[in-house]
């Protein structure tokens, strides 16, 4: 992600990588995390040395199916939320980015 273009009002350069690799079945942690270097060697070449923060998380749990709650279920207690797991018409981390846009909207 070119970063300038993403919000050119911070005056930032550079760039932004995420990637999500998911672990084959029997693979260890560190096993999933060197097939994932590999793979960021492979298509961003020199990634390693351009890096200011290197962040990864071992596991993640994602909720893609079942019932979802809308995003302002509970706006009469005064909370909003917002994630993957949150109704929306979006997916992954699309649907996080809706359902807090939402959240922001609707404030208070």
């Amino acid at each position: 992600v070119d970063v300038a273009n993403v919000q050119p009002k911070l005056g930032l350069s550079g760039a932004f990588l995420s990637a999500v690799m998911v672990e084959r079945q029997g693979e260890s942690v560190d096993d999933r995390n060197h097939r994932f270097d590999r793979f960021l060697e492979r298509h961003a070449r020199g990634w390693e040395r351009h890096t200011l923060h290197d962040r990864r998380q071992r596991n993640i749990v994602v909720q893609t199916s079942g019932s979802k709650p809308r995003f302002d279920v509970h706006r009469s207690h005064g909370i909003l939320l917002a994630g993957e797991w949150v109704a929306s018409d979006h997916s992954l981390a699309d649907a996080a980015a809706q359902t807090g846009r939402m959240c922001g909207q609707h404030g208070p």
